[in-house]
């Protein structure tokens, strides 16, 4: 990065916000941290598989016979990535604030600073009348709460959507959500219980089934199901694709955990952020998506301005998620064994 490009950056970030910079390119470690582990679980042949042969002889089930467990760590990586997402938010107010004042804040005042987020107009009013009466920098009218109102979820028209958009013409739509209303949920969800992994979602498609008549969603399954019934004389190449999902917090709704954070990540980092600092200017360059967090003698307003990468961590984790596809290279077809005990 050049001098005149870190320039740029101390221009539209204050110094004192640099620690919110180095929580965003934790969140960013963490990201990464869970999509290889959930690379690692779907690649190990989580989902075990037999034949059980019919009463007629000459067709089996194909029958699932043992899931293994979705190791804890990827719920903790999660649930650590949606704290410091939310977090930075409310750093990002408090220190807008307390600049504004031109002083510290007593404690009763300091609580009562967040970043509030609201479905209506009217709830938000309502906060920040309330809170307007010991912290007038965050009463409406004022130029803070106009740039938090802009972000709101029934001012601002982001979204994340369930599925991969590429995927939407096979799938639907899917279910969109605004990514502060799923933030603020899977934080509050988060101090109540952990986050609700989705064991064993699988894709299964047999080289019998032309491509577009086997739906594409992806489904739970369970220990005992049957999920094919095939001829033994005539063998078939059965493809199962398992992977990790959560839940969000409607308890209904599973979702790539990589690719959620992706959307949070980004709708804090690019778009909430830089609104709530500059008022919605554009800022470039964006905050880098990794930080040199450990001990390598920088200040941590070197570490913020120069970053070490601008790639997402969904977007590294994809690179070497294909590196170790094509290191892997093409491996035996596993034949699934025959039981004749019905």
């Amino acid at each position: 990065m050049t001098a005149a490009t870190t320039q740029t950056v101390r221009v539209w970030l204050p110094a004192a916000l640099a620690p919110v910079a180095a929580r965003l390119g934790r969140a960013d470690e963490l990201e990464y941290q869970l999509g290889m582990a959930a690379f690692d679980w779907s690649r190990g042949e989580p989902l075990h598989l037999k034949q059980v042969r019919n009463e007629d002889g000459v067709t089996a089930d194909v029958t699932v016979t043992g899931l293994r467990p979705i190791p804890p760590l990827i719920a903790m990586l999660f649930s650590e990535a949606v704290h410091h997402l939310r977090a930075a938010l409310d750093n990002v107010v408090f220190h807008l604030v307390t600049d504004a004042r031109g002083s510290a804040l007593p404690d009763d005042e300091a609580r009562q600073v967040a970043m509030p987020i609201y479905p209506s107009a009217d709830k938000l009013s309502k906060w920040g009348k309330r809170v307007g009466v010991k912290v007038p920098e965050l009463a409406p009218g004022t130029t803070l709460f106009g740039r938090i109102e802009s972000l709101q979820p029934y001012a601002n028209s982001h979204s994340v959507p369930s599925i991969p958009a590429q995927l939407t013409a096979f799938m639907g739509a899917g279910q969109h959500e605004h990514p502060l209303l799923l933030l603020q949920a899977y934080s509050n969800a988060d101090k109540h219980q952990s986050m609700r992994l989705a064991h064993g979602l699988s894709l299964f498609q047999s080289d019998d089934q032309p491509f577009g008549s086997v739906p594409l969603a992806m489904r739970s399954v369970s220990e005992g199901e049957v999920i094919l019934t095939v001829r033994l004389d005539q063998p078939l190449i059965l493809e199962s694709h398992a992977a990790v999902h959560v839940y969000r917090p409607d308890d209904v709704t599973t979702v790539a955990p990589g690719a959620e954070l992706d959307h949070l990540h980004s709708f804090v980092a690019d778009t909430a952020i830089p609104t709530l600092v500059t008022g919605g200017a554009p800022v470039r360059p964006a905050l880098a998506r990794q930080v040199r967090l450990h001990d390598t003698g920088e200040t941590l307003q070197a570490r913020v301005d120069y970053g070490s990468d601008w790639h997402s961590a969904k977007v590294r984790v994809q690179g070497d998620i294909d590196q170790a596809m094509l290191e892997a290279g093409t491996q035996p077809v596993p034949v699934l064994p025959v039981d004749d005990n019905n």
